[in-house]
């Protein structure tokens, strides 16, 4: 075997084995396109806003326990606050949260009923506490909100491993703050995820709390389908382009429906193959420069 001829059968290997390789890493790769230390505006970064049927927290503190205590009817605790030792307080008992009703309002205590359907946590906050001081309840009203039921829908090829579990939860803590569970329907795969506590969440964030995507999920084929004025809007994202966070759908909004979509029997075999093919090319380039190597001393 002549060296011109080794190196000729080495270098067809080895790019075979790079492109049997290369084929699978684009079929599961994330943000292919991404540059690093390059910043990507997310053009449709922005604030949940309340809508009917949501749940949310609230926790009035003040200096003062007594004053503060009739705004807690429920009495919620901040999260990471123990409540006591420090200058804000308030009553310790659980809170249930308000449910906006179809007419857009809560039922707050002493206030009485507050619209707030179409507005942000923090604005919520804010009107809580201006009519506090307008009705001249206290003089140092804070007022905390917090969403409580951010609730999405997951459906199609969706992780395995909670697919399987079937009807279970899986809970979890956010670095953000928050709480989540994801009960998985059946073996099939779907399943409702649950955030509390937690105004904002994007789809990245909502794929790795159900453990990420299978597979045998098309990456570049998700849809989101959000319900907006009683009518139902469908979204196309691609998690493998940086065109991900332009899309309308990067922030995900409370109900949304995420459809996963499969790829189909023919592409997995194929990519099991090409992933096969790589070992068997890659096993037989040893060997090759084995031969190649044993023949040469000789």
């Amino acid at each position: 075997m002549t060296i011109r001829y080794q190196h000729a059968v080495l270098a067809l290997l080895a790019v075979i084995t790079l492109g049997t390789s290369c084929t699978t890493r684009k079929t599961i790769t994330y943000l292919q396109d991404v540059e690093l230390a390059q910043q990507y505006a997310v053009a449709y970064d922005r604030e949940t806003k309340l809508q009917v049927g949501d749940r949310i927290k609230v926790k009035v503190n003040s200096t003062f326990l007594e004053l503060a205590a009739p705004f807690n009817g429920a009495g919620y605790v901040m999260p990471g606050q123990q409540g006591g030792g420090g200058a804000a307080v308030s009553s310790q008992a659980p809170q249930i949260g308000y449910t906006v009703k179809r007419d857009g309002t809560i039922d707050f205590p002493v206030l009485g009923r507050i619209k707030v359907v179409g507005m942000t946590t923090a604005a919520v906050s804010e009107l809580l506490r201006e009519r506090i001081l307008l009705g001249k309840y206290m003089k140092d009203p804070d007022v905390h909100v917090v969403l409580d039921n951010f609730t999405i829908f997951l459906l199609g090829a969706v992780s395995e491993q909670l697919g399987a579990a079937g009807s279970r939860d899986y809970l979890g803590g956010g670095q953000q703050g928050g709480d989540y569970a994801f009960t998985a329907f059946n073996a099939a795969g779907g399943g409702v995820l649950r955030v509390r506590e937690r105004d904002k969440i994007n789809i990245l964030e909502a794929i790795a709390m159900v453990g990420d995507l299978p597979v045998q999920a098309k990456i570049d084929r998700i849809n989101v389908i959000r319900k907006e004025n009683d009518k139902y809007t469908t979204y196309r994202v691609n998690l493998k382009s940086a065109s991900l966070f332009a899309s309308p759908a990067f922030y995900l909004k409370q109900n949304d429906i995420i459809y996963v979509e499969h790829r189909y029997k023919g592409e997995r075999s194929l990519d099991r193959g090409l992933q096969l093919g790589s070992y068997f090319f890659s096993a037989l380039s040893t060997i090759t420069v084995a031969l190649a190597l044993f023949v040469n001393k000789k």
